[in-house]
């Protein structure tokens, strides 16, 4: 017959498993965050430089036709200009400063996606949560089967004690329309509302 004290111990190594067996599984089937498994796999937010440069790369050598407008106060201006002459900085170099690609602003960002069915979309919110983040919103829309990009919206925000506010609101349809909304409130002087619209047809 075996002593009472044994079957204590048996059944104490049997409990002493299954709290072991419990620290290394719970942790393992807890639900990561987006940010966690960014962090895991080594990659950043979503990348608007890389995402031009790979249109550039798809579509260099094409010929794109532009029409653009520029609406400042009361006046507009229109355009007609084609991929070849147009200067392109004057996008880029607004766009470019926009990305939140850099891992270094993981968890920086409340991240989201969720499934439109009524337009067949899925759809991915970034939501700045440090004020003095440039880049305060970003919205992708795509294609909820082939997650190519229907659309992308960014709004900006820059504060400054001598220039006063800058706010900036970016929407970009690919190779079909861009807009940029840029309103400045100074620290003195009057608010200001500039608006560019780029057309493109190929």
């Amino acid at each position: 017959m075996v002593p009472y004290f044994y079957k204590v111990l048996k059944r104490y190594r049997f409990f002493a498993a299954f709290a072991l067996l419990l620290t290394v599984v719970l942790p393992a089937c807890k639900e990561e965050t987006p940010e966690e498994r960014m962090m895991r796999m080594g990659i950043g937010y979503f990348s608007i430089n890389q995402y031009l440069y790979d249109q550039f790369k798809n579509y260099d050598g094409r010929p794109i036709t532009i029409l653009k407008t520029i609406k400042l106060k009361d006046k507009e201006d229109t355009v007609y200009t084609n991929s070849e002459k147009f200067d392109w900085t004057e996008v880029l170099d607004v766009l470019k400063e926009t990305d939140i690609s850099d891992k270094d602003l993981l968890g920086h960002y409340k991240y989201r996606q969720y499934v439109d069915d009524a337009t067949k979309t899925i759809n991915f919110y970034y939501d700045a949560q440090d004020d003095y983040l440039l880049t305060r919103q970003l919205l992708i829309v795509a294609d909820e089967f082939t997650y190519h990009i229907r659309s992308i919206y960014i709004e900006t925000i820059e504060h400054s004690m001598v220039f006063g506010d800058k706010k900036q609101f970016i929407f970009y349809v690919p190779l079909k329309h861009l807009q940029i909304q840029e309103t400045k409130a100074p620290v003195f002087g009057q608010k200001t509302r500039k608006v560019a619209s780029y057309y493109f047809s190929h």
